[in-house]
C-alpha cells in the first residue's frame, strides 16, 4: 500500500502527460481539409523515397 501511495505521488509530480500529440503532417493546421492533409502526406513520402533511392545509388557509385 505504501508503495503504491509513493508511485502515485511520484506520476502526479511528474511533468509527463499521457496526452496522444498526433504529428501527422497537416494534423495541426484546422484549415487543411481531409484530402489536402492525404495529398501532402503522399507528397512527403515521395520525397523521402526519393531520398532513400538518391542515397542508395550515391552508395552503390561509391563503392563501384
Amino acid at each position: 500500500m505504501q508503495r503504491q501511495k509513493t508511485l502515485l505521488k511520484k506520476y502526479e509530480q511528474s511533468t509527463k502527460s499521457s496526452v496522444f500529440v498526433d504529428k501527422r503532417i497537416g494534423e495541426q493546421n484546422e484549415g487543411l481539409g481531409e484530402f489536402d492533409k492525404a495529398i501532402l502526406r503522399s507528397q512527403r513520402e515521395r520525397q523521402v523515397r526519393i531520398f532513400q533511392i538518391d542515397c542508395f545509388f550515391k552508395y552503390i557509385g561509391r563503392n563501384h
